[in-house]
């Protein structure tokens, strides 16, 4: 798909204003199992990001990304995909 470049540039670029949400909070979109260049030298790195209306709302673990799901939650595996 002609989508994927454009959408893990976006995640690679705006992953540094990432906004930590709190459990109990849920978000519309998850990527997971991906490798997410966030822009931080503290973390280079995240496998999962989650998306909440038009912003990228957390950055991290698989396993914290699903916290915030719903059952109306996308979750979209990129199996290791940049």
């Amino acid at each position: 798909m002609k989508a994927r470049p454009f959408l893990g540039a976006a995640l690679a670029c705006l992953c540094g204003f990432a906004v930590q949400m709190s459990a109990g909070e849920n978000v519309d979109l998850i990527f997971v199992n991906g490798n997410v260049y966030t822009v931080n030298e503290r973390q280079p790195h995240a496998e999962a990001a989650a998306i909440k209306k038009d912003r990228i709302v957390f950055v991290g673990s698989n396993e914290g990304a699903k916290k915030l799901a719903s059952d109306k939650t996308l979750i979209v595996d990129l199996a290791g995909k940049t």
